[in-house]
């Protein structure tokens, strides 16, 4: 089955001519048609030797259209043969040849001798060299081939068929033929015992195999009848045939034993191999599984898994299993070759393995002390179009563990960590650690720095996140750097870890980091600009700590200022290059929007800042430092907030217009809560103080507006901000309007939360409802419970609610005079100093409802 038998074949080629002519006038015909097919037996051995000289010799000599065919037939041979740069290539080449040389033999209707020949040599080409070219004939003796090259392996028999099926061949299978003294009887005797050998390896129906199998052992026996001399090598591609078609049959087992201890010690690699691993099999299991040369990388990799097929039918551990599949692996590892080489050779071995493994393997592999390369391997799912990785949900941790191996993260880590991925969640996190620990690990190939870049893809789209995300990319960006240090995307790197430390969204600026990596920066054109940018920034953010009064502020914000106006043109192109450069153009708007604001130009702040809010290319950081000095400039100029169609649009694409309202909104809502509490919004409250507190109260609710503008959960904070405006504004005409009804989605949402109990019980304390002040009523006595040891200031504010609500009824005058004097003894500041004028007026109220004026020389209340 190897290419060995090649040469001996060749010794068989003399003509098999019988008497062609049936007359004494065709002497001369038949004199000429035995000279032809000797040529063509010339030809075949100077094919087969890659003889092109006598390829030269043989056309000049013959004038012959046929013979210039099967020359240049055998020239072709020659060079696609020396052509081919792998196994696949070379299969390839040999079914093109043997489709070529059957169309050349079906040609010869007029020479029976020459046509029997080509077919014979078609046949030869495809059993003997084709089925050995990518190891195909040891992957069927051993019993492991793919489904791919199932397909492939059924399509050169169907091609050898086509040609022993010929008539032209039929004598010569014959059971009278003439096997003794007729090498073609003899050749073509073997070649359909190991057609139907082949078949019976490819067929999947076990009784059928049988049969084949059957067959096959019948026209090789009569093969191995011949007294013709033949060559060690063919002696062993016989023994072994022979042996094989034999393996069903117990009474002949000593024959068979005979036969394969004859192919066991053959030249040939991968005779002696596939005899040594079918005498394993038949008993001699006490012995190591016979291994391949570790020289002969496809045959050692069939032996593995040959071996770990034995193990796992032996129900052996799981640990002998994987042992055999890890040693072929590491051979390839081992190998010295080019990291990206390397790399290749594991990811095609693994693949092939893993295409090779049947259930019980599979089974294996789910034990709990599988070791993680059969774990791996078991995951593996290949086809002829992909490779994926499908992995059991029990098996999750012990794949990611798998991807820190060495010899198993090369091929395993990226299908792995694209499994992963797409299952989300904590899954896709620990995906994208996979790849960056891929890539921080093994050599810098073409294959790493395609993983690296999915790696910050996914790093830059997690930075908004948190600390830890922006952490993380600061992290990843600096392993880049050190593994690809000349690489084209190194400015885009350095500038990336400048942008982490100058505008940090969740963790701590360091301007000193980013002008030292900026440093690093190249000062040639694009690069230049946007380093030029950067130094500016940091120039602009050093300001305070540098300024010793508001004079020099002002001069060096200006100097800036001019500075990137300066910039400005230089990096603002004509539209149709806009994107190349778009970025920096929209930091560069709110670059000047910030310093125009410190350098008392509030309106062109707003301007450059809306400029900035309006690019679809701006980044979360840059539209945080433009929704900034757009809500702090709007504040300066004393805006009620309404904002511009585009700020809207801006608002509601990015939450960094909400951050920056959070402040805003939590400084005004203080007031307005203090405005609550002391009762400046009631009616009798000064004019000033509520006036004051109105105004705030409606600059509340426009920020809120627009900080809740983007679709994502509105904040809590915000929420309440709007209750406390709407208190204020005394915006609530029964228990379901606005004010009452955000303050129950708050407490649906969380009815522990004592903040929003005490703003639903006031908002339902305005409505104009029976219903809802007394709804108002058991809220107010659910907060603030007589009994309560741990009177916080909640329970304050629904004691002097209460008090309120009660003293509208005289006949509890004495009642709300003697709890005020109570909760006095308790607390003389009642909880909140901001309390104690509502408590004095509500106590002077009810005395004198009940008849009696307070002693105006006694001391205040919260006095004594």
């Amino acid at each position: 089955m190897k290419r060995l038998a090649l040469a001996c074949v060749v010794a068989f080629m003399p003509a098999t001519t019988m008497a062609l002519a049936q007359s004494k006038d065709d002497v001369e015909l038949r004199v000429s048609l035995v000279a032809l097919e000797r040529v063509f037996v010339e030809i075949r051995s100077a094919e087969i030797n890659a003889n092109t000289q006598a390829l030269d010799t043989i056309a000049r000599a013959r004038v012959e259209a046929v013979v210039n065919e099967r020359v240049n037939l055998a020239r072709q041979a020659i060079t696609l043969r020396a052509a081919a740069h792998s196994a696949r290539e070379l299969a390839s080449a040999e079914m093109a040849l043997a489709t070529a040389r059957l169309a050349l033999a079906n040609a010869l209707p007029a020479n029976e001798a020459c046509a029997r020949e080509l077919l014979l040599e078609t046949v030869e080409d495809l059993l003997l060299r084709r089925f050995t070219a990518d190891a195909t004939d040891a992957t069927l003796a051993i019993g492991l081939p793919t489904a791919d090259e199932r397909i492939e392996a059924r399509k050169a028999l169907t091609l050898a068929r086509a040609a022993l099926d010929s008539p032209l061949l039929a004598p010569l299978g014959a059971t009278n033929a003439a096997i003794s003294t007729d090498p073609g009887a003899f050749r073509a005797h073997m070649l359909l015992g190991l057609v139907h050998l082949i078949d019976a390896d490819l067929s999947l129906d076990a009784q059928m195999s049988t049969a084949q199998r059957s067959v096959a052992s019948e026209f090789l026996e009569r093969a191995a009848r011949t007294e013709l001399p033949l060559s060690r090598a063919l002696k062993d591609v016989l023994a072994l045939g022979r042996a094989r078609a034999l393996s069903d049959n117990a009474s002949l087992a000593q024959l068979r034993a005979q036969l394969l201890a004859q192919a066991a010690t053959s030249a040939d690699a991968t005779l002696a191999l596939v005899a040594r691993v079918e005498l394993w099999k038949d008993g001699q299991r006490a012995l190591p599984f016979p291994q391949a040369p570790a020289l002969d990388a496809p045959l050692a990799l069939l032996a593995a898994c040959a071996e770990a097929r034995a193990r796992a039918l032996n129900n052996e551990s799981s640990t002998a299993i994987a042992a055999a599949l890890e040693r072929v692996l590491r051979a390839a590892q081992a190998r010295d070759a080019s990291d990206s080489k390397q790399t290749s050779e594991l990811t095609s071995l693994a693949y092939s393995i893993s295409q090779r493994l049947n259930d019980q393997i599979r089974a294996a592999a789910l034990r709990d002390d599988a070791p993680l390369l059969l774990v791996a391997l078991a995951s593996l799912q290949c086809d002829a179009t992909s490779t994926r990785v499908t992995i059991a949900p029990e098996l999750v941790v012990r794949a990611a563990d798998a991807t820190r191996n060495a010899l198993i993260a090369p091929w395993f880590t990226i299908p792995c960590a694209e499994e992963l991925h797409a299952r989300g969640g904590s899954d896709a996190q620990l995906a994208i650690d996979m790849l960056e620990w891929l890539v921080a690990n093994t050599p810098a190939t073409a294959t790493t720095r395609a993983t690296l870049a999915i790696v910050i893809d996914e790093r830059l789209r997690e930075a908004v996140i948190d600390a830890n995300s922006e952490i993380r990319l600061d992290e990843t960006l600096a392993t880049a750097l050190a593994k690809f240090p000349s690489d084209n995307s190194r400015d885009a790197w350095l500038l990336a870890r400048v942008d982490l430390a100058l505008f940090p969204l969740h963790t701590l600026q360091n301007l000193d980091r980013a002008a030292e990596t900026l440093l690093g920066v190249s000062t040639a054109v694009p690069s230049k600009n946007f380093r030029d940018l950067r130094s500016i920034e940091i120039e602009f953010a050093r300001l305070p700590a540098i300024v010793r009064d508001r004079n020099e502020d002002m001069q060096l914000t200006m100097v800036l200022l001019r500075r990137a106006e300066l910039l400005d043109i230089g990096v603002r192109p004509p539209a149709a290059q806009l994107p190349s450069s778009a970025s920096a153009i929209v930091r560069l708007d709110a670059l000047r929007a910030a310093a125009s604001l410190r350098g008392a130009r509030p309106s062109e702040a707003k301007t450059y800042a809306v400029r900035a809010m309006k690019s679809a290319h701006i980044d979360e950081a840059a539209a945080a430092r433009a929704a900034a000095t757009w809500v702090e400039a709007s504040l300066v100029l004393g805006d009620t907030l309404e904002p511009p169609s585009e700020v809207l649009t801006f608002a509601a694409q990015h939450t960094a217009m909400r951050s920056a309202l959070l402040g805003p909104i939590a400084k005004a809502s203080e007031l307005a809560e203090t405005a609550v509490l002391r009762g400046d919004s009631s009616i009798g409250a000064p004019d000033a103080a509520r006036n004051s507190a109105r105004e705030n109260a409606a600059r509340i609710l426009s920020m809120a507006l627009l900080a809740l503008a983007t679709p994502e959960q509105a904040p809590r904070e915000v929420l309440q901000a709007q209750v406390l405006a709407q208190l204020v504004l005394g915006e609530a005409s029964d228990a379901e309007d606005k004010s009452p009804a955000r303050a129950r989605r708050l407490v649906e949402e969380n009815p522990d939360d004592r903040r929003s109990l005490w703003l639903l019980a006031e908002s339902l304390r305005i409505a104009p409802t029976d219903a809802a002040h007394a709804e108002a009523f058991a809220l107010l006595r659910e907060l603030a419970p007589l009994s309560a040891t741990d009177r916080d200031s909640y329970w304050w504010r629904a004691q002097i609610a209460q008090l309120e609500m009660l003293g509208l009824d005289p006949a509890r005058a004495l009642d709300i005079a003697a709890r005020v004097n109570r909760l006095a003894a308790l607390d003389a500041n009642f909880g909140d100093a901001r309390l104690t004028e509502r408590f004095t007026r509500v106590r002077a109220a009810a005395l004198k409802n009940s008849g009696s004026e307070p002693d105006n020389r006694k001391a205040p209340l919260n006095e004594r």
